[in-house]
């Protein structure tokens, strides 16, 4: 009876610790700040942004131009865009492509927005919850 106590005790720790995980995940805690910033920047300032830095090839992987073979040089200041029905209006993301404005959007504000808050401590959390869930209820199967 002893081992089923310990067992409990292991559950209740392992779920206490997930659901701690995933809510300091939630609150922003694991969140890259520099990929935050780079949103802001994006959909707060009017001027283009220059190519430059790691943040911007991480940028540029994620949102690939639609044309592979250009050459892209900027950020261009975001446009808005409307829906077919010309009722929705988003923010849009485009490349200046081979000193040229692009034709096509890469990503609006919110896919940028998700790509800058996400992280893979939610998931991570969210699993170690579930293992802690798990071995609570193989506890009262045992205990059955």
């Amino acid at each position: 009876m002893e081992y089923l106590k310990l067992f409990e005790l292991m559950g209740l720790v392992i779920t206490a610790a997930g659901l701690l995980l995933t809510a300091l995940s939630l609150l922003g805690v694991f969140s890259d700040k520099n990929k935050i910033e780079f949103f802001e920047l994006i959909f707060k300032t009017e001027e283009a942004i220059q190519r430059d830095g790691d943040i911007f090839e991480k940028f540029l992987r994620v949102f690939p131009p639609k044309n592979k073979s250009v050459e892209v040089t900027k950020i261009m200041p975001r446009r808005m865009d409307f829906s077919s029905s010309g009722r929705d209006a988003f923010s849009s993301v485009y490349y200046q492509e081979d000193g040229l404005p692009g034709k096509y959007a890469v990503a609006t504000e919110s896919e940028v927005k998700e790509w800058a808050y996400k992280t893979s401590v939610v998931t991570t959390g969210l699993i170690i919850t579930f293992i802690g869930f798990v071995l609570q209820v193989a506890k009262y199967a045992i205990s059955l």
